[in-house]
């Protein structure tokens, strides 16, 4: 594992309010992901809206100061350990998060890159009421599954309801050197 990946931005709002949208449902969900809610100690999972999605448990909760959480995508693969830290700054709050997970420098720089996104998108959408997450497509249908676990992930996957709707004549398969079996 490399060093954790910190991101930070500055948003005009109060702590509290910044806290609000990072543990209420219904904020979460205007510029995250779906979800029912966190609270101190509790499990929960982030349903992105394409069939992704991520479980996790909320291991720090110092309201409207700290928030700790572990999260694995689709509840395999690694564990990513998330700390979200809350200041009040001349211009409101600095949000500073640190991502724990990546194993590789690309990885870091693509969740550095995403990070910053997910903060701009909570700015927006706290400055202007608006819902501002990704909107998914139907055009983005690829993943790439590498490692030991690929057959319990394509199993997993072509059980999953939403694939074929989502996704018609689309199949998940392993990769075997280089070609699909």
């Amino acid at each position: 594992m490399i060093e954790p990946v910190t991101v930070d931005i500055e948003i005009p709002a109060p702590p509290e309010a910044v806290w609000s949208y990072l543990t209420v449902g219904e904020l979460i969900g205007r510029w995250f992901a779906d979800c029912a809610g966190l609270h101190a100690r509790g499990r929960f999972r982030f349903e992105f809206g394409d069939g992704d999605y991520f479980v996790g448990e909320v291991t720090d909760w110092q309201e409207a100061r700290a928030l700790g959480l572990t999260w694995r995508f689709m509840g395999i693969g690694p564990t990513y350990e998330i700390r979200i830290e809350l200041a009040p700054c001349a211009l409101g709050t600095r949000v500073a998060v640190s991502d724990r997970g990546a194993t590789s420098a690309e990885e870091a720089r693509s969740l550095r890159e995403g990070w910053m996104d997910f903060l701009t998108r909570l700015v927006q959408s706290m400055s202007t009421g608006r819902v501002t997450r990704y909107e998914w497509s139907d055009a983005i249908s690829a993943t790439a599954l590498v490692g030991p676990d690929d057959a319990q992930v394509i199993a997993m996957v072509s059980e999953v309801p939403w694939w074929g709707a989502r996704f018609p004549g689309a199949a998940a398969r392993q990769a075997i050197g280089g070609s699909t079996a």
